[in-house]
């Protein structure tokens, strides 16, 4: 069923109506028609939602900041139950105060409403940008300086000399802004290929990024006035037809991608990654390697923002078939685990071995503790497995295993120890740290797994702690019974759960394990059992017990 106003009640939970209800609605406006935007405050923290309404009032689009994973958050809810109750909707008695005031416009005479503006001005500086702006006989030519200034001049107009802004003077600033720079943002959109326009433009993004630098505010809205400038643009940019043109237009922003002597500009940044999503394959691959020319020549390590330069060029390359001509030119960056893994998996798919290895060799000499290792062990395992080296293989995994506790790893390593002795001496050891790491649900399964390996069932009751989970009890406790039924139930009742185990989350578990002890054992002699464990322990925290008594009604 679609969304609307009407049954925004009825087809949504219960749950996210209330929790919408204790959000406060606030600077609610229609930017267009039936397209709505607000703040929405949710205790100390605040949401920039938007929603547009079709036909019967059918919410058409919508929108929230706050990147919850459901499709209507319950921010998007208090606005839509914001409009519902017409706070943000003209009523009649609005359209009559409009009617009143046009009139009352057309009475008052020339001299009375100059004074009056001339006042109001004088009061407003904002308003008197906007005005100077509006009617003053623009300059034929305009220079970057200039349109620094106006920029810079909307932003003094509002907060004089504070650097801190709430959300409505933001807000301002932003309407500013748009009234200022449209006649230099359309004069540029209608000529691309004109580097004397794009500097304006240029200039604009590099004016609002300097606002962006030093005003403190909570709100994002500079944030959406850039991606609204660059999405406009980028659609007036696909719809160029000539390639070269194309070419010509878009090489401004990479040239200007560096600003001042080690800045990258973090918007152009995001400008190279959407631009890409809608170009052709062609359009795609001469951008890239463009911006991989300016790359090479570049020390990444200097400049503010280099990380975040490599990691787009690097996913841009893998995405349009590029890096198998140019791995070469990216190198590992110390701690970006993230973007070192990338490369390296790019390295070891093209089948440059050798250089997969030195670069997670380098890695993993530089990480401070044994866990940050672990996915670069992995790739070396990987490496090592193509090149069917099995001595390096079996020494990476002697250093993976404790890490992993992978059980066909333990096996690996298990047969290429030279004699009975060392493999003892290994087992013993291996078992002793998993027995140590109970906090480790890995190394408890290993515990388990060798157990069963071994066919030592009777064994695995001892391993029947606090740090079992009912997952692995489950597995596992058809061969224990049968090993000992006896001290498996005796050892079952009596563990106490930790305290942070969540009984929602093991209730499938418990119940598998319930339903296998009335496999094995009469009501009466669970019955009996429970009884004799919980007066004896009286503190503890057993979850199964407790299901046991809840379907008895206890």
């Amino acid at each position: 069923m679609e969304l609307s106003l009407n049954n925004v009640k009825t087809v949504l939970p219960k749950a996210i109506i209330t929790k919408a209800g204790k959000c406060t609605v606030r600077e609610c406006d229609e930017l267009e028609k039936g397209h709505f935007q607000a703040y929405v405050d949710e205790q100390a923290e605040s949401f920039d939602v938007s929603i547009t309404l079709g036909d019967k009032n059918i919410v058409t689009a919508h929108s929230c900041d706050c990147k919850r994973k459901q499709p209507v958050c319950h921010h998007k809810v208090a606005l839509l139950l914001h409009l519902k109750k017409g706070s943000s909707l003209p009523s009649s008695s609005q359209k009559k105060k409009t009617l009143q005031l046009e009139s009352l416009v057309d009475q008052v005479g020339v001299d009375e409403l100059r004074a009056w503006i001339k006042t109001l001005l004088g009061k407003n500086k904002d308003l008197e940008l906007a005005f100077v702006h509006q009617f003053t006989q623009q300059q034929k030519e305009h220079t970057p300086a200039d349109i620094k200034q106006l920029t810079q001049a909307a932003v003094k107009a509002v907060l004089k000399n504070r650097k801190k802004a709430d959300t409505s003077e933001v807000k301002k600033i932003v309407e500013l802004w748009i009234d200022i720079h449209a006649s230099f943002v359309a004069q540029y959109r209608a000529h691309l290929t004109d580097e004397t326009l794009f500097l304006l433009f240029n200039a604009i993004i590099a004016a609002v990024e300097d606002t962006q630098g030093e005003i403190i505010t909570t709100s994002n809205r500079f944030d959406k006035y850039l991606e609204k400038q660059f999405a406009d643009l980028i659609t007036a940019l696909d719809a160029l037809q000539d390639d070269e043109a194309w070419h010509t237009a878009t090489s401004y922003f990479t040239n200007h991608t560096i600003y001042q002597q080690y800045g990258l500009r973090k918007s152009y940044l995001f400008f190279h990654e959407k631009l890409l999503l809608q170009a052709s394959a062609a359009r795609k691959q001469w951008h890239v390697k463009a911006l991989l020319k300016q790359y090479t020549n570049m020390n990444l390590h200097k400049y503010y923002n280099g990380e975040a330069y490599t990691e787009m060029l690097l996913n841009m390359t893998m995405n349009t078939g590029l890096f198998n001509t140019c791995y070469s030119r990216f190198k590992p960056i110390y701690y970006n685990n993230k973007y070192n893994l990338q490369l390296i998996t790019g390295l070891i798919d093209l089948g440059q071995l050798p250089l997969a290895e030195q670069y997670c060799e380098q890695q993993i000499k530089v990480n401070v503790k044994e866990e940050y290792s672990i996915p670069y062990l992995e790739l070396l395992r990987d490496i090592y497995r193509q090149e069917k080296n099995d001595p390096k293989l079996a020494t990476v995994l002697m250093t993976l295993f404790p890490l992993t506790y992978n059980f066909e790893d333990y096996l690996f390593i298990n047969a290429q120890l030279p004699d009975e002795e060392q493999r003892k001496n290994w087992r013993s050891k291996i078992l002793a740290r998993a027995r140590k790491a109970t906090y480790n649900q890995h190394a408890v399964a290993f515990a388990f797994r060798l157990m069963e390996e071994e066919q030592k069932h009777k064994k695995m009751i001892d391993y029947l702690d606090s740090y079992c989970s009912y997952q692995l009890i489950a597995q596992y406790a058809e061969k224990m019974i049968l090993a000992d039924k006896q001290a498996f139930l005796r050892q079952l009742l009596i563990r106490s759960d930790l305290m942070d185990v969540d009984y929602e989350d093991e209730f499938e578990n418990i119940q598998a394990c319930v339903a296998i002890l009335h496999k094995h054992y009469t009501t009466s002699i669970l019955k009996a059992a429970i009884n004799a464990t919980t007066s004896r322990h009286v503190y503890f925290n057993n979850l199964l017990v407790k299901y046991i008594l809840e379907l008895s009604g206890k």
